[in-house]
Formats: structure tokens, sequence, C-alpha cells
């Protein structure tokens, strides 16, 4: 993946990647999030599907609360696939995301009570190697729920 001649190693340094988040209401009434991952320049990271421990893998997180917590059961589109990455640093079985990707997340135990709760999406940007924390900040209020990058 590293020596890919698919990356443009100035445009994966200098502007790897755009994400987006929406929030859409489910029938059942529910909410799920969407991250959405454009790459740039052959930019990748590791899949949250990569069964090893990778501690940089593609996650978000939320404040502890008890309004609202993200649920487990994720879709990725499209889905990766389980390579064996023979990289000195790597030499396990990864699902590395190398194309734009969606994600979508349930919401569980949302409250009906307005509030603002801090997250994190979390993930390892290659080949600049980089630990990316984007803020987010989810807003609910009078029944309409709002995700965003959060300015701190």
């Amino acid at each position: 993946m590293y020596d890919s001649p698919h990356i443009d190693h100035e445009v994966a340094k200098s502007h790897p990647y755009d994400v987006q988040f929406k929030v859409e209401k489910a029938e059942d009434g529910e909410f799920k999030l969407f991250t959405l991952m454009d790459l740039h320049g052959g930019s990748f990271f590791v899949s949250p599907n990569t069964g090893t421990g990778f501690t940089g893998k593609f996650r978000i997180e939320v404040v502890p609360n008890k309004n609202l917590s993200i649920g487990a059961d994720f879709v990725e589109t499209p889905r990766t696939e389980t390579v064996i990455d023979p990289h000195r640093f790597v030499h396990d079985p990864v699902n590395w995301v190398t194309e734009d990707t969606k994600y979508e997340y349930p919401f569980k135990g949302l409250s009906e009570t307005d509030f603002e709760i801090g997250g994190k999406l979390i993930f390892v940007i290659e080949p600049k190697c980089t630990l990316e924390e984007v803020p987010v900040l989810f807003k609910y209020k009078n029944g309409v729920l709002t995700v965003g990058k959060w300015k701190c």
C-alpha cells in the first residue's frame, strides 16, 4: 500500500481527506449517523472492519453521557476486503479503506431532553501517518438532532 504508484504524496500529505457528517431519522424513530470520507491523493486508513488490534482504526467516540450512544452495528459502503499486508509495520490481516467510503451508525438510547455532546472521529491517515482526531458536536434541540465538526 505504501509504495503504490497511485499515491500523490504531495496531496496525500497536504490534504489527504475531507469528512462530512449528517443525521437522518430512521423509520423506527431512532436516528442514524452518516460519516462520509472522501480520500485524496491515494490516502488510505484502517477500516473498523479490521479484525486485528490496530490502535489507529477508524472509529467514532462520544464523551460518557446518559443521552446518546452510538451503536456498534455499522454499515461500511463500499465494504472493504481483508488482505495480508507484508509491510514491516503491518504484516497482519487488514482491511484498508482506499476509496471514498460512507459509514452508517445507529444511535442508541437517545433521550427526549435537549443536549449538546462532544465526540471525536479518530483514525490514522496513511501515508501521512498521523493520528487524526476530528472533534464532533451532537446537538439535540426540540426533537431535531444535528451533528457537525466542532470548532474547539
